[in-house]
């Protein structure tokens, strides 16, 4: 779980690069450090947050928000399909897959 310190740290890069993310006080910076650290996925490192900062600001003009970088750390941390060469899938494991957006086709 990321602590509040921690997601202080993750909202300072993110108002490096953008000013609207920049507390009008010292309260007011721990304040939206304690909303971001209960509203981060739990299982999500700091170093990640950090880099999925970069990564939202290096493609995007909008304000991040900790649901950005939670659907981001989903999709990094998603059980993947991969297709063996010589065994084929069942076609229930295909469908299934195909549902759950791991594969296409």
């Amino acid at each position: 779980m990321v602590r509040d310190a921690e997601a202080a740290v993750v909202l300072a890069r993110a108002a490096v690069f953008d000013a609207r993310l920049r507390a009008g006080s010292v309260e007011d910076g721990k304040m939206v450090a304690r909303a971001w650290a209960a509203a981060l996925a739990p299982s999500m490192t700091v170093g990640f947050a950090l880099e999925a900062v970069v990564a939202h600001y290096k493609s995007r003009t909008d304000v991040l928000m900790p649901a950005h970088l939670n659907q981001m750390w989903s999709r990094e941390n998603a059980p993947r399909v991969i297709p063996v060469q010589g065994v084929p899938m069942p076609d229930w494991f295909k469908a299934q897959a195909r549902d759950a957006g791991l594969m296409r086709g």
